[in-house]
């Protein structure tokens, strides 16, 4: 699994990605995509992650804090919860 650690961490990340997770999120624009940051998101039966990417390779970078970043990744975790434990 492409996101395995970034998911069990519970932790957001600042930086660059592998490139498998980049071709993965970004398809073509993969190579262009020269920061990122990756949220973990989570439910009780389920785990995902939002990942932002830029082309400028100062936006995100490992060591950045990533507070507000980590409140939203509860707050999309609660909204996204009754339509993904639906299914």
């Amino acid at each position: 699994m492409l996101f395995k650690t970034i998911i069990k961490s519970k932790q957001a990340i600042c930086g660059r990605m592998g490139h498998q997770q980049q071709a993965f999120l970004f398809g073509n624009e993969a190579d262009e995509i020269t920061s990122s940051v990756m949220v973990p998101l989570m439910g009780s039966n389920w785990d995902g992650i939002m990942a932002i990417g830029s082309f400028n390779p100062d936006r995100f970078q490992p060591g950045m804090g990533v507070e507000l970043l980590a409140n939203m990744s509860e707050v999309l975790s609660f909204i996204l919860k009754p339509w993904i434990e639906e299914t």
